[in-house]
C-alpha cells in the first residue's frame, strides 16, 4: 500500500516544489522496485505514473525518453486509462517532438490531437490557444516570435484563473513551458523559481 500512495506522494510534492531532478531520481528507485511498474501497479496507477516520468524527462529536457515514455501509454489499451491522461498523453508527445524540431510531423498530427480533445470531451480553451500556437509555429518551423509567445503566456495565465480551466494546467503546466521560452531559461530553473 505505501509502495503505491506513499511514492506517490512522494513524487507530487517533488513536482510542487519543483525539485525535477530529485523526483528523476526517485522515479529510477520506484521503477527499479517494482519491476519496471508492473509488479505492484494496476494498469491505470501503472499508466499515471508513466505520464508523471514522462513530464519529469519533458521539464529536464530529456525528450527522447520522454517521447519513449509517452508512446508507451499512447499504444496501451485505453480502456484502461481516463480519457484525460490519454489526451494530455498525445498533447506533450506533440510538444515533445515540436521542442525537438520535427514540424512536418507536429503539422501531420495536430489535427487528430485537437479532434480527439473535442471527441473525448477535454477539449477546452486553453488547449485550443495552445494548438492554434503549435500549429502557427510548426507551420513556420519553429518561429520563436517573442511577441506571440507573450501573448500567448497572458491569455494562460488569465484562464489559469477560470474554475473551468484549471484541469488544463494540473496535467501540463503550459504556462512554464512558454515562460521558458520567452525567459530563455529552461523549465527546471523556472519550477524552482516558482516554488
Amino acid at each position: 500500500m505505501f509502495f503505491v500512495y506513499g511514492n506517490n506522494a512522494i513524487i507530487n510534492q517533488y513536482l510542487l516544489k519543483g525539485e525535477y531532478k530529485k523526483a528523476s531520481k526517485k522515479m529510477v528507485t520506484i521503477i527499479q522496485e517494482s519491476g519496471g511498474f508492473s509488479n505492484n501497479l494496476d494498469k491505470h496507477r501503472r499508466l499515471v505514473l508513466i505520464y508523471k516520468s514522462a513530464w519529469i524527462d519533458f521539464v529536464l529536457g530529456h525528450l527522447d525518453p520522454c517521447i519513449d515514455k509517452l508512446n508507451d501509454i499512447i499504444n496501451s489499451q485505453k480502456d484502461h486509462l481516463r480519457d484525460d491522461i490519454y489526451c494530455y498523453s498525445k498533447l506533450m508527445l506533440l510538444i515533445a517532438h515540436f521542442e525537438k524540431g520535427h514540424y512536418e510531423l507536429v503539422n501531420n498530427l495536430i489535427g487528430s490531437v485537437q479532434r480527439l480533445f473535442v471527441r473525448t470531451g477535454t477539449h477546452s480553451e486553453t488547449i485550443n490557444h495552445v494548438i492554434n500556437h503549435l500549429k502557427w509555429s510548426s507551420e513556420i518551423h519553429g518561429s520563436k516570435d517573442m511577441n506571440k509567445l507573450e501573448q500567448l503566456n497572458k491569455r494562460l495565465l488569465k484562464l489559469r484563473q477560470d474554475r473551468f480551466e484549471k484541469r488544463s494546467f494540473i496535467l501540463f503546466n503550459f504556462n512554464i513551458w512558454i515562460q521558458s521560452k520567452i525567459e530563455k531559461k529552461t523549465m527546471q530553473k523556472l519550477s524552482l523559481g516558482q516554488s
